[in-house]
């Protein structure tokens, strides 16, 4: 058996088996027809077809690991196979891409898996738009809470869009020195995230506890701005003026380009993730080109890799996933997304986690995610304990 899963695989096989030869319970019934009902409105988005014989690669892949069974003689051989590949999309035998996240989503709504005990005595809700923008005269804006749909600081107006966003734009033809640029920091709190587009037309997603600071208008040969947290950009292409963001211990440059940065104070290494484009990434180590699909880990040393960029990006496109991560690494994200305080009861062992939900979905529907692998959690005040 695979270890270190979101869903014990015997159990699944056990389900499916038992939905098949027609001993299910009417709840475990119910588990199995939702997560069917899901993958078939999932596929039907791609005609039905999983990529490149993807399908063919995950069904053979789970059988060599967990073997074959035959379907009862009154199912489909068709509905028996896709039964089966949502428990090889658990079991994330193989790389997947992102539409693949909903089939590793488990339905908690619909079915509590026997013997789990309950992960909470309150609830808390997801984050959502929430952030601070600072100018550079010290005022301070909640921007959640803007009326108006514009501000006019300096040169600048600051005007926001009806899906909440914020954008900066020049009122004048005249750029000031760097020299005597004015510099705003825009920050998301605990349970915050936030969007903006800079006065070059750049895009800056902003995840909970980060912080942007940028100049009000980008003079001089560079644009370049400073994080601290995450962030994903899309940069307007300007050749005659790179775009380069400071992050922790490394500088990242481009010319237009889509990538993703982490850079928390609390994790062991920056983690620059390329779509599109191409980037360089600078650090006391020496240099690095990447192409898209790499990622660079800075920690200090500087190090890159091939990865499935969708990962790096889930939080932006509303999605809570991890994949092959320890829990006090997935126990941070939630402490920043949720706002709560995590505490250990008991001394954990070194385990890895595969599992993802919609971001938008409160803290107890991950938490029964991550309980369906024998992790006990308590909520109250808002101070999470994990106990074995």
């Amino acid at each position: 058996m695979l270890k270190g899963l979101i869903l014990n695989i015997s159990d699944l096989q056990r389900l499916i088996k038992k939905y098949n030869d027609g001993t299910a319970s009417p709840d475990e019934r119910k588990f199995v027809e939702t997560w069917y009902e899901d993958l078939h409105v999932r596929t039907n988005k791609v005609d039905g077809k999983l990529p490149n014989g993807l399908e063919d690669s995950i069904f053979s892949a789970v059988e060599a690991e967990i073997g074959s069974f035959e379907p009862a003689s009154n199912r489909s051989v068709h509905k028996a196979r896709s039964l089966f590949r949502i428990a090889a999309a658990v079991a994330v035998v193989v790389s997947i891409s992102i539409y693949l996240l909903f089939f590793r989503v488990v339905p908690v709504s619909n079915y509590t898996m026997p013997k789990v005990a309950s992960a909470t005595q309150n609830d808390v809700e997801a984050g959502g738009d929430k952030a601070t923008l600072t100018l550079g005269n010290g005022a301070r804006i909640i921007l959640n809470e803007m009326q108006q749909d514009s501000l006019s600081y300096g040169a600048s107006v600051i005007r926001k869009n009806e899906e909440g966003s914020i954008r900066f734009e020049s009122t004048t033809p005249l750029l000031p020195t760097a020299d005597f640029l004015v510099w705003n920091t825009l920050s998301t709190p605990t349970g915050g995230q936030y969007k903006i587009v800079l006065p070059d037309g750049t895009k800056v997603w902003l995840n909970a506890e980060s912080h942007l600071r940028f100049p009000t208008v980008f003079a001089g040969n560079e644009r370049h701005v400073e994080l601290v947290g995450e962030a994903y950009f899309e940069v307007s292409q300007d050749k005659n003026k790179p775009f380069r963001v400071i992050a922790g211990k490394a500088k990242i440059e481009v010319l237009g380009t889509h990538f993703n940065v982490m850079a928390y104070k609390d994790e062991k290494s920056m983690v620059a993730t390329l779509l599109e484009g191409s980037i360089k990434i600078s650090s006391t180590q020496g240099e690095k080109i990447l192409s898209p699909g790499q990622q660079a880990l800075v920690s200090p040393e500087l190090s890159v890799k091939e990865v499935d960029t969708d990962l790096a990006v889930a939080w932006k496109n509303g999605f809570t996933l991890f994949e092959n991560e320890d829990l006090r690494t997935i126990m941070r994200r939630i402490e920043r997304w949720y706002d709560v305080k995590v505490v250990y009861q008991d001394h954990l062992a070194e385990r890895r986690f595969t599992g993802g939900i919609d971001r938008k979905a409160k803290l107890s529907s991950l938490l029964k995610v991550l309980e369906l692998s024998d992790i006990q959690f308590e909520l109250k005040n808002r101070i999470l304990t994990v106990k074995n």
